[in-house]
């Protein structure tokens, strides 16, 4: 299998793969934690915080991610995969 045709099949599993982990975001950490603390919290909730990374780390095991970058923007939680940390 050629190069090109390994990289169309990784972008064709991603647009299965993304609405899953968002799926799972949601229904394992998103509203049982709404129902307990009735916010979110992730920078000062650490015990949130700990939850989302594990849920996280447990649906992207074994795709050969090294890290991930949580950030938030305008009140909007982004999961980030970066090669180069700097800056």
């Amino acid at each position: 299998m050629g190069r090109q045709a390994l990289i169309k099949q990784s972008e064709e599993y991603t647009h299965y793969f993304i609405p899953h982990l968002n799926y799972e975001i949601y229904k394992d950490f998103l509203l049982p934690t709404i129902r307990k603390d009735k916010q979110i919290d992730l920078e000062n909730n650490r015990r949130q915080f700990k939850k989302l990374d594990k849920i996280i780390r447990e649906e992207v095991y074994g795709l050969k991610i090294k890290n991930c970058t949580y950030m938030t923007w305008k009140d909007v939680l982004f999961i980030a995969r970066r090669q180069n940390m700097s800056g």
